[in-house]
């Protein structure tokens, strides 16, 4: 495939309205955007604004789909966000829910899988079961969606429920990227990302999406090189979220480092989030 970026370039002029844009769009910061309800360190903000593309990458294991479930959950049942969550990988509906449903109740999906909950646990879960049950949180959970579908179905969302934020679990596992064969793969995930964001300014949406790194040790740091092959993704997104997962300390409590190196609203940053695995 012939490769079409031979032989262009930008002049100044057409470097200078992008960043007074991106200039413009920081100072016209607004309150009213959906907070992640993350923990920050004090001064720094972390906003999904509309036509935003967020990408949150990670290792293997390294807690990305707890990390992006938690924000989901807590946007929808917490600040009353309506969020759609698109999940065309091997998550199952079942899997989807206990996990939306102990990160909620506080209680590990290790417990809740082993079936020894406590009298006091099963009232705890069966209450926020409760709690969540009215909350605005739509999924979507087809394998392999192609991005026609996605993008019909987050049309809906936006339309009929006034989806704010969607969140893709993940990049890798939509059908163009699945069926690109070595030579198109860049071009087929270039495409994509356009067409992503282009959703996201149109439906006037902010759109999470999970692009992880194929690095199977979740305690691998990662950082802005990982990107090294495709650079296209943090070139095209608004703001990066990268996850490093520490081991788990004397109580079982797992800290995955949030390190935010390109911030579309705010400067880069990082901060510790404590999971139970």
């Amino acid at each position: 495939m012939e490769n079409e970026s031979f032989g262009m370039y930008d002049s100044i002029q057409d470097l200078i309205p992008v960043f007074v844009e991106s200039l413009e769009k920081s100072a016209n910061h607004n309150s009213d955007y959906p907070e992640t309800s993350i923990p920050l360190p004090e001064g720094e903000t972390l906003t999904f604004a509309p036509g935003d593309l967020i990408v949150l990458s990670g290792a293997v294991k390294s807690g990305k789909t707890t990390v992006t479930l938690n924000m989901a959950r807590m946007l929808g049942s917490v600040k009353n966000c309506p969020v759609g969550y698109f999940s065309p990988g091997p998550l199952e509906y079942s899997d989807l829910g206990k996990r939306v449903i102990s990160l909620a109740s506080g209680i590990s999906l290790h417990k809740i899988d082993s079936g020894r909950l406590s009298y006091d646990e099963l009232e705890v879960i069966q209450d926020t079961s409760k709690k969540l049950y009215d909350s605005p949180l739509f999924f979507n959970q087809t394998p392999n969606l192609f991005f026609e579908e996605l993008e019909c179905t987050a049309q809906m969302l936006a339309e009929e429920q006034q989806v704010k934020v969607i969140f893709i679990d993940s990049l890798e596992y939509l059908q163009e990227l699945v069926d690109a064969d070595p030579e198109s793969y860049r071009y087929e995930l270039e495409t994509l990302l356009e067409k992503i964001k282009d959703m996201a300014v149109s439906l006037n949406i902010a759109v999470v999406l999970i692009a992880g790194f194929a690095i199977d040790n979740p305690l691998h740091h990662v950082s802005m090189k990982n990107f090294r092959k495709h650079m296209i993704i943090p070139r095209t997104a608004d703001t990066v979220l990268i996850l490093n997962r520490h081991q788990r300390d004397d109580e079982g409590i797992t800290t995955i480092l949030l390190s935010v190196p390109k911030n579309a609203h705010s400067k880069p940053f990082g901060v510790g989030l404590p999971f139970e695995f």
